[in-house]
């Protein structure tokens, strides 16, 4: 109960500070003057107003709301944070996959869904008792005031990305938060291995640890793809979780010198077997064939009719 309480005031603490810092409402305006909500508004679009991003959140948690009534959407009503989190997953990998193709309405479109699964655990959590959306926003508000002091604290002196993250790691340990290890700086164990192997290639990189050319790399994925046959062949079971973990370590290593995100091309090359696979199934039932009872050379030349499409 002393460490509820104690955390209630801390988050109390942190809206006060957050809201003065900002230049919240409680302040007389002439104290605010130099505040960066002030600054923020002093170089504002005079067409934009912030009361139109309020108001469009204010609908959609309130739309958010009615889904998870009793008399909203069934299956939204069904779902808990445990069945939602690859969800969340996947829209951020929609994200990705969007920015890569490019197009405004998608890219807008996909961060739209990865804020309502967001928004939707969120409220998942404040249906628990267990937090609010308001108490999320609150909270990551104060820590990007808090952690942020070079923004909104009294010296603004002019500091370096490099500085920025040894001050938010100091400020973290402050904090009692674990210290950052040399790799994983950022938010880099909680991703999903194919990302997270290459920050920490990207981190090695920095620190000298890295080939100086390609080939090298794709000589190296030959040589995992080797022992993984290896360890498969001398039915080591053990051995060939290792080596195909080593050799999958390699190909996202790969992805990184060739400067491409390996967990976005295979997004994409997942995109492309279903429209292939799609069309091969088509076109067999076009033609009254069985897939099931179809040869291989048969699904091979519709495939390759696919690739060429």
């Amino acid at each position: 109960m002393n460490k509820m309480h104690d955390d209630a005031n801390n988050n109390a603490r942190d809206r006060r500070t957050a809201a003065s810092i900002a230049g919240g409402a409680s302040q007389p305006e002439s104290e605010r003057q130099d505040s960066p909500l002030a600054r923020l508004k002093a170089r504002e679009d005079p067409h934009y107003e912030e009361q139109y991003a309020v108001e469009a959140f204010r609908r959609f948690y309130r739309i958010v709301r009615i889904l998870r009534d009793p008399d909203g959407c069934p299956w939204d009503r069904e779902q808990t944070p445990e069945s939602m989190k690859e969800s969340l997953v996947e829209e951020a990998y929609e994200v990705v996959s969007a920015f890569r193709g490019g197009a405004r309405e998608e890219i807008l479109e996909e961060l739209g869904d990865t804020l309502l699964v967001a928004t939707m655990i969120a409220y998942m959590l404040e249906q628990a008792g267990i937090g609010s959306v308001a108490t999320v926003l609150e909270a990551v508000s104060a820590k990007l005031v808090r952690r942020h002091p070079h923004v909104f604290g009294a010296d603004r002196a002019g500091m370096n990305s490099d500085q920025v993250l040894r001050q938010w790691d100091d400020i973290k340990a402050s904090e009692g938060r674990k210290r950052r290890s040399q790799l994983e700086t950022g938010k880099i164990r909680g991703l999903p291995p194919l990302s997270r192997a290459v920050k920490l290639q990207e981190k090695a990189s920095k620190r000298g640890f890295d080939w100086d050319k390609c080939e090298p790399v794709f000589d190296k994925v030959q040589e995992e793809l080797q022992e993984l046959r290896k360890a498969y062949q001398a039915s080591d079971d053990l051995g060939t979780e290792h080596e195909l973990g080593d050799l999958l370590f390699s190909v996202a290593n790969l992805a990184r010198v060739l400067r491409h995100d390996p967990s976005a091309a295979l997004h994409a090359g997942n995109e492309r077997f279903v429209e292939r696979f799609e069309f091969v199934a088509r076109e067999m039932d076009r033609l009254g064939l069985d897939m099931s009872a179809a040869t291989l050379s048969e699904m091979e030349r519709l495939w390759q009719q696919a690739k060429k499409r």
